[in-house]
């Protein structure tokens, strides 16, 4: 969370200087905004056929051992092909949970944040242009990740398997109660949203 702390910082530094002085105003903010909408038309997910069932393979793993946290516990180690496996399943179920939580509870409301001009220097046609080809692109990436989610579960018999929560929607709004103003708890979910590559 340290990268979101220094960018929140500079963001409202940012406004501050912005009530000083309007001709600042798009400084950071735009800045911003051309990072989440750059090449979006390269990256639209949108724009790609929605997942099927019958791409599914069996035979390949799920996830990345390497991405788990405890890829080189003993006990992962010498553990069961097939309880590796579904560990596995479940790891990229969780990381599709995750998934979900960022686009739904963070991404999204940013976008809709700067279609409502909360923020300073947010009105022009460029910027909702680019909230609403990041909206497109979120949405129907919530879509797939769900769909993908469900084949997973399906394929490898997981449908009773509850995935708990990630903490780092908590953590956030942890954040922005420690600010008082509206703008100031805007400014933390912008500046999460612009950090989220980062730390993922």
């Amino acid at each position: 969370m340290n990268q979101v702390h220094t960018t929140v910082d500079k963001l409202m530094m940012d406004n501050r200087s912005s009530v000083r002085n309007e001709r600042d105003q798009t400084s950071w903010s735009k800045k911003i905004l051309h990072t989440l909408s750059e090449n979006w038309s390269s990256r639209a997910q949108v724009k790609k056929e929605e997942i099927a069932n019958n791409v599914f393979l069996l035979e390949k793993e799920d996830f990345l051992a390497d991405l788990l946290p405890f890829n080189e516990h003993p006990l992962f180690i010498t553990a069961r092909e097939t309880d590796k496996r579904n560990i596995l399943s479940c790891g990229y179920l969780a990381y599709n949970n995750k998934t979900l939580e960022i686009e739904s509870s963070l991404i999204a409301p940013a976008c809709f944040e700067v279609l409502h001009e909360v923020f300073p220097g947010v009105d022009s046609e460029f910027c909702k242009r680019s909230m609403s080809e990041a909206l497109v692109d979120e949405t129907f990436h919530i879509l797939i990740t769900i769909r993908a989610s469900q084949i997973t579960k399906e394929h490898r018999k997981l449908e009773q398997l509850n995935v708990p929560k990630s903490n780092l929607i908590p953590n956030i709004r942890k954040l922005q109660s420690r600010y008082p103003e509206p703008w100031q708890k805007s400014t933390i979910l912008l500046a999460t949203a612009e950090c989220i590559p980062i730390m993922q």
